[in-house]
């Protein structure tokens, strides 16, 4: 033990027979039906707002327990767990989608950050055909996230947190504030400085670059299970000198595995491939793997490991 360190009794911990999710918010809601609260700040926060991508993992997760998402029995496989996370459904769309179309024709127009007035009527066809994913054909999917990356965090709610609904609050889009529409202007404005048309989707736009190829990657910043973070060449981009559109972070090392009476089953997929050489095989595998939704089998048994690429043995010693 050393002085200042919390020791396994002071740590947050949670098992159920149901489930525990986390998507890299703080540890209190790793099961919404029972809060871990009565930690020290400095491990995680309770009681705050929770991220986009929070809330709609615990939908999702809820609703396979009930058995109410259309994907069969309740219960979790290799299949529903990767028809969930390639659902690629964006909370945000979900919440405000419908009232940011219905200001966006209400006005027709709107003044961008520069000045200029800019006609958004392509814009408002655009976001009422998008889908409200993060899907490579998402038509409008990009203006959304553009949007979204141009709106002030403290302006884009009407209503306010309540704690005691950490997965339902906020939900209501401030139509009443000149931000909505001016990040709306702004986000046109983007898309046309890069030759975009406003009904531009992620698979246009969003890319992994290997080599000279430009893969599509699907996923979103808007509240997909699947996260995916690409350029948009605002200066606050911690990749803001990336090519736009450039993925820079996101889902990396995704396995879905059943554990089954005769040990583990696994599927998954590195999505930014398993070699940083640009000569190597494995320079970008993965990474069209991603991109067509297509899976690996994940090695786990003696005869597994045996059954695949056979690989000279490696020992560790230890002086």
């Amino acid at each position: 033990p050393v002085k200042g360190i919390f020791n396994a009794s002071h740590l947050p911990h949670l098992i159920r027979r149901d489930y525990v999710e986390n998507s890299n918010d703080s540890f209190w809601l790793a099961n919404p039906s029972a809060p871990l609260t009565g930690f020290s700040p400095i491990i995680g926060l309770t009681g705050t707002e929770q991220g986009l991508r929070t809330r709609e993992g615990n939908q999702m997760v809820a609703a396979r327990v009930a058995g109410t998402d259309g994907l069969g029995p309740a219960k979790f496989t290799i299949p529903t767990l990767q028809a969930m996370w390639q659902s690629d459904r964006s909370e945000l769309a979900e919440l405000v989608l419908p009232a940011l179309v219905a200001d966006c024709r209400a006005h027709g127009s709107a003044v961008a950050s520069n000045g200029q007035t800019v006609d958004l009527t392509a814009a408002c066809s655009a976001l009422a055909g998008y889908d409200g994913t993060g899907h490579l054909g998402a038509n409008g999917g990009w203006l959304f996230s553009e949007w979204y990356a141009r709106m002030p965090a403290s302006a884009l709610w009407a209503d306010s947190f309540d704690p005691s609904k950490p997965l339902t609050t906020p939900a209501v889009l401030n139509t009443s504030s000149p931000a909505t529409l001016r990040a709306l202007a702004d986000a046109v404005l983007a898309l046309r400085a890069h030759g975009l048309a406003p009904d531009a989707s992620y698979g246009q736009v969003q890319h992994a670059t290997r080599g000279r190829i430009k893969i599509p990657i699907p996923g979103c910043d808007t509240g997909c299970f699947n996260a995916i973070y690409a350029a948009d060449g605002l200066s606050t981009d911690p990749s803001s000198e990336a090519p736009y559109g450039e993925v820079y972070t996101g889902s990396s090392l995704v396995m879905t595995t059943e554990l089954r009476p005769s040990g583990p089953v696994s599927q998954g997929i590195l999505t930014y491939s398993q070699a940083t050489d640009p000569t190597s095989r494995w320079f970008a595998n993965m990474t069209r793997l991603y991109s067509e939704r297509r899976w690996v089998t994940l090695a786990y048994t003696p005869a597994e490991l045996r059954r695949g690429r056979p690989l000279p043995p490696l020992v560790l010693t230890v002086p």
